[in-house]
């Protein structure tokens, strides 16, 4: 395919870039790849993301007696019969919403 054929089918639509390809086009035009989407001259402020907790903390399950209990829950899933695990895994999804 040559290459102005392949602008002309990004520029209408027809094609979308792969992230890698943006990558070649910005070093070759010798600027970052956020200029190629934003137009300011200032980069983008970068958005105030909520922090998740981190391994080390605390978290429910990560020590205690929900811990304990995690660990009673697990033995006794690996002594159930299959069809028990089976149920009590789909009734787990259902109640994340997967």
């Amino acid at each position: 395919m040559y290459p102005s054929f392949w602008n002309k089918r990004v520029e209408n639509g027809h094609t979308v870039p792969a992230i890698e390809t943006l990558e070649k086009l910005g070093r070759a035009l010798e600027c970052p790849l956020y200029q190629l989407f934003y137009d300011g001259e200032e980069p983008p402020q970068v958005p105030n993301l909520l922090k998740r907790k981190s391994s080390d903390q605390n978290v429910w399950g990560n020590s205690g007696k929900d811990a304990r209990y995690l660990s009673k829950l697990r033995r006794h899933l690996g002594k159930a019969a299959e069809s028990d695990r089976k149920l009590v895994m789909h009734m787990a999804q259902k109640m994340a919403g997967r």
